[in-house]
């Protein structure tokens, strides 16, 4: 190999090199940033049972209300399709149901609240 191919090569291993360390020292400092955070990460984990789960807080079943207005919550876990109704009988006794949500879950749990208006 000739001597000014030699050098050739050699000029560009060292630039190399200096191009190299140049970056190496450009990069910031190593250190766990995160430990330096005030902001605190909360993780809630559910989970969601193998067979159909409806639970109905607020109202009770067959229960007698006197006031015209009532809210309750329904939570429910793994369930297809769902149906939310309301069973009202008045002073005369005449039954009026009204379906007050269909909706389709898709197996993933939540919680609906309803709020009703006896009185319009």
């Amino acid at each position: 190999m000739k001597k000014a191919k030699k050098q050739c090569l050699g000029f560009f291993g060292l630039s190399l090199v200096v191009a190299m360390t140049m970056v190496a020292a450009s990069l910031p400092t190593p250190g766990a940033s995160a430990t330096s955070s005030t902001i605190t990460d909360t993780i809630t984990v559910r989970v969601v049972g193998s067979v159909p789960d409806i639970n109905i807080r607020g109202i009770t079943n067959d229960a007698i209300y006197v006031t015209p207005e009532r809210n309750f919550s329904v939570d429910y876990e793994n369930v297809e399709t769902m149906v939310v109704s309301l069973e009202y009988t008045d002073l005369e006794g005449n039954v009026t149901t009204t379906v007050l949500d269909e909706s389709t879950p898709d197996y993933n749990a939540g919680t609906e609240t309803y709020r009703i208006r006896l009185i319009k």
